[in-house]
């Protein structure tokens, strides 16, 4: 089963500030880490601890999403 990807105003914001080719990237990496099995754990994807914030962290080379 595929889970829909929905993003807030405030992140399409943030991603507007990476380079086309970044964003790519990110916008890859997102859709392909999260798509199917969005609350596995893996080696790019990790539950955080008590972060008001983001409840997940996902790095992407050098980048680093909280979702």
């Amino acid at each position: 089963m595929a889970f829909e990807l929905e993003f807030t105003p405030d992140a399409w914001e943030h991603l507007q500030g990476f380079s086309a080719r970044d964003r790519k990237i990110l916008m890859e990496a997102i859709d392909t880490q999260l798509r199917y099995e969005p609350y596995l754990e893996t080696r790019n994807r990790k539950p955080m601890q008590d972060n008001s914030i983001a409840t997940w962290e996902l790095r992407v080379g050098q980048f680093r999403s909280f979702l």
